[in-house]
């Protein structure tokens, strides 16, 4: 394990150092750079050497950006006491203390890490199918939905969005059933349950428009009441 652990430090920083995969993103990767990395010379003379009894620090391996503050998203922490016991968490809200909603009794935050494709403009893909990735743009136009400002989609306070999403489920049109719409076509896409957007995103309002979406809703908040009130 040790060994794996160290020979994957060095080969994550040197996958960092490429940046892409370079049969589909070679404009992306710094000219020289897999010469470099498959020269005999470079594993022999420039990877730091793995110290069979002891774990190399990071910083040794690769230089490492300096931060002058924690991320307010992703963070990770690793803890191993004297006696080997050892816990590993990485957590995600996506924006600072997530939802802003606490599970009572617990301490936990829910998330807000919820944001995949934006209806304000194009959005990034890269698809693995066939044995080759595929990078490509999509835009709400490609699922049959209108573009909207940011400003349409801005929510606000807990009980705002909460009366958006309870008017979005009951039927309401407007950007937000409509960035609903367009994830849910991404999703049902990417699970096979879709042949392209326009058929996902119909599903999806089908899915709303039967009461379907709203059911689901009631459903985890009866389980979740449930769950509190035995923990209470």
């Amino acid at each position: 394990h040790h060994l794996f652990a160290e020979a994957a430090k060095r080969a994550y920083a040197e996958r960092r150092s490429v940046g892409a995969d370079p049969d589909f993103y070679g404009d992306r990767v710094p000219p020289g750079a897999l010469d470099r990395l498959l020269s005999p010379d470079h594993l022999a003379n420039e990877w730091v050497p793995i110290d069979p009894a002891k774990a190399t620090p990071a910083a040794q391996v690769a230089p490492i950006p300096p931060r002058t503050t924690e991320s307010p998203e992703t963070t990770h922490l690793s803890v191993v006491d004297a006696q080997g016991n050892a816990v590993s968490c990485t957590v995600t809200l996506s924006a600072s203390f997530g939802a802003k909603v606490i599970v009572p009794g617990t301490g936990i935050l829910l998330s807000n890490a919820l944001g995949a494709f934006s209806e304000t403009g194009p959005n990034e893909v890269a698809e693995w199918r066939g044995g080759a990735v595929r990078r490509f743009t999509v835009g709400p136009a490609d699922a049959g939905l209108p573009e909207a400002s940011v400003d349409q989609l801005r929510g606000g306070d807990a009980e705002d969005n909460a009366r958006a999403l309870r008017a979005l489920l009951e039927g309401a049109a407007g950007p937000y059933r409509d960035v609903v719409l367009l994830n849910a076509a991404a999703g049902l896409v990417v699970a096979d349950r879709a042949a392209d957007l326009p058929e996902g995103a119909a599903l999806a309002a089908a899915t709303i428009d039967e009461g379907r979406a709203a059911a689901a809703l009631d459903a985890l908040v009866r389980a979740t009441n449930t769950e509190i009130e035995a923990l209470e």
